[in-house]
């Protein structure tokens, strides 16, 4: 079952962000993986990147870029420590 078209534009973007924002389909793509991985507690990291979407990495970057500026999503930065002291550091997106 899918929700309607207007609820699922309010569970992706939220009450607080203007109604007259318009998003292609690629950004509401995107918006769309990042909810889902998060709400699955996925990272779009690594086999589950969001490279997967089949877009460039610099279009991806735009796209991304503009749904920061939106505050659509955000950006944390992790870094991990593993053994033989390796250590990995990649970008999260939260919605």
């Amino acid at each position: 079952m899918v929700a309607s078209q207007n609820v699922r534009n309010i569970a992706l973007k939220g009450e607080d962000v203007d109604p007259s924002l318009e998003l292609n389909v690629m950004q509401y793509c995107i918006l769309e993986r990042i909810g889902r991985s998060r709400y699955l507690g996925e990272t779009t990291q690594g086999k589950l990147s969001l490279q997967k979407v089949g877009v460039d990495p610099k279009s991806l970057f735009y796209h991304r870029k503009f749904l920061q500026h939106n505050k659509l999503i955000t950006k944390q930065v992790i870094a991990l420590s593993a053994l033989y002291d390796q250590a990995f550091k990649f970008a999260l997106f939260n919605w």
